[in-house]
């Protein structure tokens, strides 16, 4: 039997998780689906912050930090206090050649929630749930 939780901590968890995806609806939106790989909230936190996403976008994309800095202003505007990792897919891929298992990882812990757009040749949309 798992340990009891206190009154409000379903509630916590719920508004908390409302949150998270109102960031990543906001965040999709924002950086348009068709340049952006991955979205990963992670579970490490910064200090004060309630959650880390990893957004993986497109090598062609004009201007990575730009698209950092419009993620932290979207999370600003939302007033949800977290830390933004951007990361261009090539620069993801070579991550994944030194540790190839961080994306399975990710996919089993519930980690990998939106691949909006494909790294195949098809240009079919997969998503990962």
């Amino acid at each position: 039997m798992a340990a009891a939780e206190g009154p409000g901590q379903w509630g916590d968890r719920w508004i908390g998780t409302q949150r998270i995806a109102a960031a990543l609806l906001a965040l999709v939106d924002a950086l348009h689906p068709w340049r952006i790989y991955l979205l990963v909230p992670s579970p490490m936190r910064a200090e004060g912050a309630t959650g880390h996403f990893l957004i993986v976008i497109d090598d062609e994309a004009p201007l990575p930090c730009w698209d950092g800095n419009l993620a932290l202003a979207t999370l600003g505007r939302l007033d949800l206090p977290a830390a933004v990792t951007v990361l261009c897919m090539g620069d993801f891929r070579s991550a994944l050649q030194v540790d190839g298992s961080i994306a399975q990882r990710m996919v089993e812990e519930g980690e990998l929630l939106f691949a909006a757009r494909s790294p195949w040749k098809d240009g079919e949309v997969r998503l990962k749930a």
